[in-house]
């Protein structure tokens, strides 16, 4: 069949009556230019057919080879080709196949066709047009308002995940005030029970998933209602405000390009906002009890979803908008307190943190501002009270961050764990062999002095590393750097110090090593003083957590352990302790350490170390002589050169709840967490796992028998991010916890 490079001239094509099939028609591009009549991708080649529809719908199909990626584009007319009735490049190779929606009988189509990668070489193809037997046109149920599907308001973070669909959905007459178009539109409804809801899509498949969701209030469909809010995002929710309670709303729902035929499926749900937060004034301030100098810390959960802000004026210079605080205190016990915001997940990571000596309604000036996440407070007195005021940057309300604010005892500078501090470096001697270590987030935030001016990167997670200069010019080869996206950064400095040891002042003496992507290089320290002692610096480009190999170097006092996890668990027979490690270096060993006061601690046990480990290891203890109703547990780890440093520390409750849950492992995860739950009683255990917009992804529900026993969740579909597993049983015993999904 002759084919035509013009519209004006287009090949027509036969029309495949019902139940017959679809008899392709041979055709090429070869030799054929564009037009400018297109919808998708570059300047290819065009060829044109028109057709004459005899049914309401017709299956266009265009097949080509592996090369050929279709671009099919139809119009009622040659100059309509630019606005198109429907456009399709599924961006893949091998051709398309779609439905041509409401067509109408006796209508001319025109039909062009291109191929995206503009290679002459692949540019043959085939072409038909079929009938479908029955005609597959099903409009969605709620394809206008006036049939809007009532959707509940569910608790914050239960959704019900109503399934809808845009498949063969039409535009609706409301005038559309949200970007895009509204072409394939459908409708929810909810009756507002609170002043603000949380709109969520989610779980969105199909051709596209890049949808607008809009709100109306204030009428109804035959007219009078208003624009409330509109969100524009590829994955749609959010958080909607100045609600009036009884009040009914209307949700429209569509995608963003203005092309009919578009498969996309979602579920959809509306929340409620959570409830009060029980520390969201000073008065309120969760207690945090910090563990004497060298026990690491005990960490609290906080969260910014639905805090307000508090009547304290917020002083601290730069310091954002206190206008979602919440309040933490704790009682010094050292001079200096070390401050950590971890595990930040949300809506934002940007959190601010301000420390104050006073009390509650008489709270003073803030004694440290701190805008990175984690901060060091010296000048402390022993057994005074301190607050803590945590909040995010951003003057934006609505935001949904999480967080565990950890608190330790430092010394005077640093912590006592080996080269986390300036002041407490690892020691490199050059000669044969290397070292290795990482930039995890074991490793937090130190920047005394002039740190941050002098260091070319933002500053995240650093290290130290201290050498003795035995030539004018010393260099560093960074190699293996691995297990990250961004890299690692570096730089080589003098360093004054004071009477207690602490970094007062950095002076560069190399090229800044600053990537900003996972690659190998060279520091180049020149200008040495033979005999002189220096530092290289050594941190993850915003935070990444990498494995890195110096060669020409070893080194002494490295972190030899990252740990992962640390948790424990009431038993039947004794108390199980659980712990795992992302990677060992050197590790000869864990003694686990037991407490009934925080102050006193005895050795129960010892368990190997793996040496040296890039994989994460797990570990687990069992303490069969359980003394009173709380117990304390924390690990020593112990390198194989007798140098060591501990844990955080756990508390295990005896005799109390009739359910104990431990924390999900591994964390982070990639296919499966574990949970291990020990009762007294056989019962049902329900199982959320919630994402930061407060959406409920898995939902299950568990019989178990008395006794100990683990449950396993599978989470291989979930995408890479931050997530929330909520565990209740029957007599309503409920844990939160937090975990990482990650590939």
């Amino acid at each position: 069949m002759a084919q035509s490079s013009s519209c004006a001239g287009a090949t027509t094509l036969p029309v495949n009556p019902a139940g017959v099939g679809c008899a392709p028609v041979n055709g090429t591009l070869a030799g054929f230019s564009n037009t400018g009549k297109e919808c998708s991708g570059g300047n290819s080649r065009q060829g044109f057919y028109q057709f004459t529809a005899t049914s309401t719908s017709h299956l266009v199909g265009v097949t080509g080879s592996s090369l050929f990626d279709a671009v099919v584009n139809i119009g009622t007319s040659c100059a309509n080709l630019n606005n198109t009735v429907f456009c399709f490049d599924n961006t893949l190779s091998g051709g398309i196949e779609r439905i041509l929606f409401n067509t109408v009988i006796g209508t001319t189509y025109f039909v062009s066709v291109r191929n995206f990668n503009n290679v002459g070489a692949t540019d043959d193809f085939t072409i038909c047009v079929n009938t479908p037997t029955n005609d597959p046109v099903i409009v969605p149920p709620n394809d206008n308002c006036n049939n809007a599907v009532l959707l509940t308001q569910t608790a914050f973070g239960v959704c019900n995940g109503v399934v809808g669909t845009l498949l063969n959905a039409t535009n609706s007459p409301q005038a559309e005030f949200c970007p895009g178009t509204a072409a394939n539109d459908v409708w929810y409804s909810f009756v507002a029970t609170a002043t603000i809801a949380y709109i969520s899509v989610n779980n969105l498949t199909g051709n596209t998933t890049d949808i607008v969701t809009g709100l109306y209030g204030g009428g109804s469909c035959g007219g009078g209602f208003t624009a409330a809010a509109c969100i524009d995002t590829p994955d749609a929710g959010g958080r909607i405000t100045s609600l009036v309670i009884g009040d009914t709303y209307f949700v429209r729902i569509s995608t963003f390009a203005n092309t009919l035929g578009q498969t996309t499926a979602f579920n959809i749900c509306v929340t409620q906002p959570p409830p009060p937060i029980t520390n969201n004034e000073c008065t309120g301030a969760t207690v945090i009890v910090v563990p004497p100098l060298g026990s690491g810390c005990n960490s609290a959960m906080g969260t910014i979803i639905g805090a307000t802000g508090s009547a304290q004026a917020n002083t601290c210079p730069s310091s954002g908008s206190a206008n979602d605080d919440v309040w933490f205190s704790f009682v010094a016990t050292n001079t200096s307190a070390s401050i950590g915001i971890n595990d930040v997940t949300g809506s934002t990571n940007d959190m601010f943190h301000s420390i104050y000596a006073g009390t509650c309604g008489a709270i003073g000036a803030p004694i440290l501002c701190s805008d990175p996440n984690t901060s060091i407070i010296t000048g402390l007195t022993v057994g005074n009270t301190y607050f803590v005021r945590v909040y995010t940057f951003t003057a934006t309300t609505g935001q949904t961050s999480t967080f565990n604010l950890c608190i330790t005892s430092t010394p005077v500078c640093g912590n006592l764990q080996n080269n986390d501090y300036c002041s407490n470096p690892a020691i490199l001697t050059i000669g044969a062999g290397d070292f290795s270590s990482s930039t995890t987030g074991i490793y937090s935030s130190d920047t005394p002095a002039n740190t941050s001016a002098a260091f070319c990167g933002t500053i995240e997670n650093n290290s130290w590393y201290q050498f003795t200069a035995t030539l004018t010019t010393h260099i560093f080869n960074f190699t293996a750097i691995g297990a990250c996206t961004y890299g690692v950064q570096a730089q080589v400095y003098q360093v004054t110090r004071d009477a207690n040891g602490c970094c007062t002042n950095l002076t560069s003496r190399s090229n800044c090593f600053n990537p900003t992507f996972a690659s190998n290089g060279v520091v180049t320290a020149t200008g040495l003083i033979v005999g002189a002692q220096y530092i290289i610096m050594i941190d993850g480009y915003v935070g990444a957590q990498c494995n890195f190999t110096v060669s020409g170097w070893t080194a002494v006092g490295i972190l030899p352990v990252d740990l992962l996890t640390f948790t424990g668990i009431a038993l039947p027979n004794g108390n199980k302790l659980a712990w795992e490690t992302i990677a060992e270096r050197n590790n000869k060993q864990f003694e686990i350490q037991k407490s009934t006061d925080i102050t006193n601690w005895e050795t129960i046990g010892t368990v190997a170390g793996a040496g040296t480990s890039e994989t994460i290891k797990s570990y687990s203890f069992v303490d069969t002589n359980v003394k009173g109703a709380i117990n304390y547990y924390r690990l020593k780890q112990i390198d194989k050169n007798g140098e060591f440093k501990y844990s955080n520390i756990v508390s295990i409750k005896n005799g109390i709840e009739n359910t104990i849950i431990s924390a999900p492992r591994p964390n982070p995860a990639t296919s499966f967490i574990e949970i291990d739950i020990s009762t007294q009683n056989a019962e049902n255990i329900d199982i959320k796992v919630v994402d930061i917009l407060g959406r409920t992804l898995i939902n299950q529900t568990k019989l178990l028998t008395n006794g100990f026993q683990t449950a396993n969740i599978n989470i291989e579909k979930l995408n890479n991010g931050y997530y929330t597993i909520i565990i209740t049983n029957n007599t309503d015993t409920r844990k939160v916890y937090k975990f990482v999904k990650l590939d």
